[in-house]
């Protein structure tokens, strides 16, 4: 056949998804093609907007043969809106389609022989789950609005309510003009984003721009008890799933006769405290964080065995695990760009005996566990998490033993 070009009209089947959300199928010519909003299963007529050397992306004209997973979506900004990537799915196959690709990702990039998780949890609400929201400031014929960024990451969607945030944090999106702050962000030469956050010991509150260091501190709930988050500290956004992961982390530690554990990358304190009656010594290079992590730890009691220290984690993770390395669990809870080399590097150097490594971005998880691979360390459990669905992201919880058989 003639060779393909940009707008081309070609039918195409699926067999796959990436990570990302991006169904994959073959063009004719066998260049692999990424299309958005499309399920494996599907026979497709695409249109061809880019072509590289080994691969393309396209867009869905029409779908020929439709998935009995294809459901239609709830958001009208679906499709057209950056932020969800599998409305299209019934959530039976986006958690089939996680999965699968958390498994690849991991014996692709980081060359982990797993052929399946140990448990696949799923989120108690598909829907309404956010206790957060982010938007972005765009000038309309009716005024100052605020919205998600589009899908092609230049236009700003104004946003009326979003289906995924808790009725709360959406009850305020259609009040953010009407509020004093919310007026002088109007008269700004350059508007800035608001943040609009939902606690149940706190209520709702709305941060135009960065959280003031004098805003007062998130009053959550975990586990049953209360939980403290300094406004600018991380805090999980599916507080369900969160509480099952606090949970899994309580299970899986139970089963390990360690004598003390490292939390780095500790936040506020929180999977260090599902680990009770040990010592566990925090590290997180945010000092409000730490702060609240402290108050967090005497609520619950143990104050005495839970200690923490502010500061970059390469730096203190070597100093950290000297202590009984051979009966130390260490807990890795880092940002979505994974753990620094200098932290791995310090991981290898003491080798603590178990890792229980939790991750929200399952590439630069497996880039680190081939690094822990090479310093004798072997996966023992993985589970998937889908703190959020809709969306083509999810957590990962993996635990790795040295030299595990």
């Amino acid at each position: 056949m003639p060779d393909l070009q940009v707008d081309d009209l070609v039918e195409i089947s699926v067999h796959g998804t990436a990570l990302g959300g991006d169904a994959v199928g073959n063009l004719p010519d066998g260049r692999a093609c990424f299309i958005p909003f499309a399920l494996p299963g599907e026979k497709l007529r695409v249109r061809v907007k880019s072509l590289h050397a080994k691969h393309a992306r396209a867009e869905i004209v029409d779908v020929l043969a439709p998935s009995p997973h294809r459901v239609e979506p709830q958001c009208p900004l679906y499709g057209s809106c950056g932020g969800c990537q599998y409305q299209h799915a019934s959530y039976d196959e986006q958690l089939r389609l996680k999965t699968t690709q958390l498994l690849e990702t991991l014996r692709r990039l980081g060359g982990v022989p797993v052929e399946k998780l140990d448990e696949v949890i799923a989120a108690p609400s598909a829907w309404n789950y956010r206790n957060r929201i982010s938007l972005h400031p765009t000038e309309t014929n009716r005024g100052l609005r605020y919205g998600y960024t589009s899908l092609n990451n230049q236009d700003i969607l104004v946003v009326e309510k979003c289906p995924l945030a808790k009725d709360e944090v959406n009850a305020e999106i259609r009040k953010l003009g009407k509020s004093d702050y919310g007026r002088k962000n109007m008269r700004r030469e350059a508007p800035r984003d608001v943040s609009i956050r939902w606690a149940p010991g706190s209520g709702t509150v709305c941060v135009f721009g960065s959280a003031p260091p004098n805003l007062p501190w998130r009053k959550e709930e975990l586990a049953g008890l209360p939980y403290s988050v300094p406004a600018g500290s991380f805090s999980q956004v599916n507080p369900e799933v969160g509480a099952l992961l606090f949970d899994l982390v309580r299970r899986w530690g139970a089963e390990l006769p360690y004598a003390r554990a490292v939390d780095a990358y500790c936040g506020a304190g929180f999977l260090g405290l599902a680990l009770q009656g040990k010592p566990v010594f925090g590290i997180e290079n945010d000092g409000p964080g730490i702060d609240a992590a402290r108050v967090n730890a005497m609520q619950r009691g143990c104050a005495a065995t839970h200690k923490y220290e502010s500061g970059d984690a390469g730096k203190l993770l070597e100093a950290a695990l000297r202590l009984q390395p051979e009966n130390t669990l260490l807990i890795l809870d880092p940002p979505r760009a994974g753990c620094s080399d200098r932290a791995i590097a310090s991981i290898a150097s003491r080798q603590p005996r178990w890792i229980l490594y939790v991750s929200c971005e399952p590439s630069t998880l497996a880039r680190d566990l081939k690094g822990l691979a090479a310093a004798g360390y072997k996966l023992s459990r993985a589970a998937l998490l889908d703190m959020f669905p809709q969306t083509a992201h999810f957590e990962t919880a993996v635990l790795m033993e040295l030299g595990n058989n």
